[in-house]
């Protein structure tokens, strides 16, 4: 799959590990499927929001067509949560875990502190900074952690 240009589709979902796509479909289909992603089986990688979609060359001429249903997880990221595939496995097989890893790979990666750090500057930047018109000081603020 040629990489595809800036500007060029929305940016995949990539906050999730390899970890978490490991703990989704196992060890065995997590090895078989990096395989498959790092050999570009991955097609046509398409991020809905909450459902990932791809199609996933794989042991017969027609590639297998995957969806992965995504959920909400703290700090606004999202995880995958169940992949479907229409090879004979049907469900959280190497084909999903190919197209999740492929979707890490298309994507810049933002870790949870770079995400609440860009959250937390877009609270306190003076609004004129970014235009060098002369703005009041910001406010100063505390987080209080329990």
């Amino acid at each position: 799959m040629p990489a595809p240009l800036p500007g060029d589709r929305p940016e995949p979902m990539a906050d999730y590990s390899e970890l978490d796509v490991r703990r989704i479909v196992g060890g065995g289909a997590f090895h078989r499927g990096q395989a498959y992603a790092a050999d570009e089986h991955v097609m046509d990688l398409n991020d809905a929001g909450d459902l990932l979609t791809a199609q996933v060359l794989g042991g017969r001429a027609t590639p297998y067509r995957v969806s992965v249903q995504m959920r909400d997880a703290p700090y606004g990221l999202r995880r995958p949560s169940e992949g479907y595939c229409t090879c004979p496995v049907s469900y959280n097989c190497k084909h999903v875990a190919a197209v999740l890893l492929a979707a890490r790979a298309a994507g810049p990666v933002q870790d949870a502190p770079s995400l609440w750090r860009s959250h937390l500057d877009a609270l306190i930047t003076p609004d004129g900074a970014a235009s060098g018109r002369a703005t009041a000081p910001p406010a100063e603020l505390a987080l209080q952690l329990e």
